[in-house]
């Protein structure tokens, strides 16, 4: 997508009307698993949605983490802020685009004509270990893996890149197909049957993991109220997170109904100089580790990367 200055934050209005939808905060119990850095044992509580028009400060390592459940992910339900575990350093010039956890490593796509690529990034030193350089003429977007290939988006292009993942990355996408779909890329996740996709509109599109044949489209509402934007995607659980481009939030979508189930206010990750995305540079990138149940943040052109988790607001 085009450089854009203006960055904002969805974070009040989606507070309100996520407290609409789930009813008052003292009355609505979500259960999770908390664990504290001041014990070792990870007890099991039922915690009150708490008022999502608190503090969105980023906790101290010393305050509940969120984690998950042994049978997956905990899905949002609510409003959340990060908790930073750790932070690594990212690479400043990478037009961040896609974000995915694979084999130990970040499968990253990045962005812009002349500069898009596909990488497996080293998370202790931020370096690429591989790379794959994509054509000048393309500009990529959101990528994702789909049974040992990763399976890349192109911007205004229609083209979608396929790069097998079995043997290295190689130096060039394994395949190039054109006019692929009739709408923008932006943002990829896979479900573990079928490809979700962003165009930067409030819909999601369902595709085939192999043909990418259009299968359905759902509109994203909150409140009965579209939410544009949509960008880079994270499949996780029964729920799909997406940046919303342009602000420093994240909304956890039911794919069944569109609708908004919860938001994470990342705002106070913003790394000082980057406030208000100068040259495009915002929040995009969502990765989770399924080995740590822990979730990998950053944004375009950042020098970090953030290892988080999440808890209620």
């Amino acid at each position: 997508m085009p450089r854009r200055r203006r960055v904002g934050s969805l974070a009040a209005s989606t507070a309100a009307a996520l407290l609409a939808l789930v009813g008052c905060g003292a009355q609505q119990a979500v259960e999770i698993r908390v664990t504290t850095t001041a014990a070792t044992a990870v007890e099991e509580s039922t915690t009150s949605l708490r008022n999502p028009h608190g503090s969105t400060a980023s906790p101290t390592a010393g305050e509940a983490d969120l984690v998950t459940e042994s049978s997956g992910p905990v899905p949002l339900l609510g409003h959340f802020v990060p908790v930073v575990v750790a932070e690594y350093p990212h690479d400043p010039t990478a037009w961040t685009q896609g974000l995915e956890w694979y084999d130990g490593r970040l499968l990253e796509s990045t962005g812009l004509n002349g500069r898009s690529s596909l990488r497996l990034v080293d998370v202790e030193t931020g370096r690429s270990e591989e790379l794959v350089t994509v054509p000048d003429d393309l500009y990529a977007e959101g990528a994702t893996v789909v049974d040992g290939r990763a399976v890349q988006l192109t911007y205004r292009d229609r083209t979608l890149l396929v790069t097998e993942l079995s043997n290295g990355l190689g130096t060039e996408p394994t395949q190039r197909r054109a006019d692929a779909y009739d709408t923008e890329g932006w943002g990829l996740c896979y479900d573990g049957s079928r490809l979700v996709m962003t165009d930067g509109s409030s819909q999601l599109f369902f595709r085939d993991a192999e043909t990418f044949e259009l299968l359905d489209t759902v509109p994203v509402r909150l409140a009965e109220r579209p939410i544009e934007g949509l960008n880079e995607l994270e499949c996780v659980g029964d729920q799909v997170l997406a940046n919303v481009w342009l602000t420093n939030d994240i909304v956890a979508i039911d794919p069944a109904t569109g609708m908004i189930e919860g938001s994470i206010d990342a705002s106070a990750l913003v790394p000082e100089g980057y406030e208000g995305g100068p040259d495009g540079a915002v929040l995009n990138g969502i990765a989770y580790n399924h080995e740590t149940g822990t979730f990998w943040l950053t944004g375009k052109l950042w020098p970090v990367l953030y290892e988080v988790s999440f808890t209620p607001a």
